[in-house]
């Protein structure tokens, strides 16, 4: 039985306190465990990379695995954010097997089938943040990519955990930013939670034992950083585009932001993003006339 959280607790720290005992038995999606699952039936033909693109898709995994990683470390102080990395120095068997044990968010929320659709709300927009952050730290040539990517993916790790712990508050949240929309969303959280999304961050982060770097790519007062810039507008964009799609009256200031990042001519960068042509206008950019009857204008360039 999923432990849940019925009242805040007092503070940050208490969270995150809480949060870390139970990272052992922290549940991953049902997709995640079926394709480790079938990974592991072939064990002796297991690909590490393919195996870590399942991790990184994964939010909760990706979490459990650099928490586990910095546990393991005995004297090591060079910090990993490689889910590669990390799978290579826990061992591939020792994971499946723990794996292998580990519930589902599915079952976990089983009796909450609408805060289980807003958790894998919250995992979507985490992917697809992840995705846009990745292909836009590829475009700057970042030294390394994939912190960005992870950091972009565990930036919405908090709403995830407390949709999977603390379901009613999550509820009583949404209750308040609905009825009281004009309020700040500090202030908000604070009356819920006992604290607000960046304390209970930074808390985290510092009581999971993760990566510093991930703090400074996640902290928005750092927002001069070009890397911590391609986190947040990714985040951003994404979560733009999951509450109304391309008729989001901010997305022109996310395009302009996003192309000043990565000096990307504006009508490939609409490409890059799979914008349907029918928006290209709003963006300043005349639809090409070979592209009347498409509704794309690319395709297999989904994100996930």
């Amino acid at each position: 039985m999923t432990p849940r959280i019925e009242e805040p607790l007092a503070d940050a720290a208490s969270w995150a306190d809480w949060f870390r005992g139970q990272i052992p038995t922290l549940p991953l999606l049902r997709q995640s465990k079926r394709k480790i699952d079938e990974e592991a039936t072939h064990a002796t033909e297991i690909n590490l990379h393919q195996l870590a693109e399942v991790v990184i898709g994964d939010p909760l995994l990706t979490l459990r695995t650099l928490v586990q990683l910095q546990q393991s470390k005995k004297g090591e102080t060079r910090e990993l954010t490689s889910i590669t990395s990390a799978l290579m120095m826990l061992g591939i068997q020792p994971f499946l097997h723990q794996i292998h044990a580990l519930p589902t968010v599915e079952s976990a929320l089983a009796d909450q089938p609408v805060a289980l659709k807003w958790l894998l709300s919250r995992v979507a927009r985490a992917r697809k943040a992840a995705h846009y952050a990745h292909d836009w730290a590829v475009l700057r040539r970042d030294i390394n990519a994939e912190e960005v990517t992870v950091a972009a993916l565990l930036y919405e790790i908090n709403e995830i955990l407390l949709w999977l712990f603390a379901p009613k508050l999550m509820f009583l949240m949404l209750s308040l930013r609905k009825r009281f929309p004009d309020h700040p969303i500090e202030v908000l959280q604070r009356k819920v939670f006992n604290t607000t999304d960046l304390e209970l961050r930074d808390a985290a982060i510092a009581r999971f034992n993760l990566p510093t770097i991930l703090k400074e790519l996640m902290n928005p007062q750092n927002a001069e950083n070009p890397r911590t810039r391609t986190v947040l507008l990714a985040t951003q964009l994404a979560r733009h585009l999951s509450r109304k799609g391309w008729q989001h009256p901010k997305l022109e200031a996310d395009i302009e932001a996003i192309e000043q990042l990565v000096h990307l001519n504006r009508e490939l960068l609409l490409r890059r993003l799979d914008a349907p042509y029918e928006v290209w206008p709003r963006f300043g950019v005349p639809v090409p006339p070979t592209s009347e009857s498409k509704d794309h204008p690319t395709k297999g360039n989904e994100t996930q």
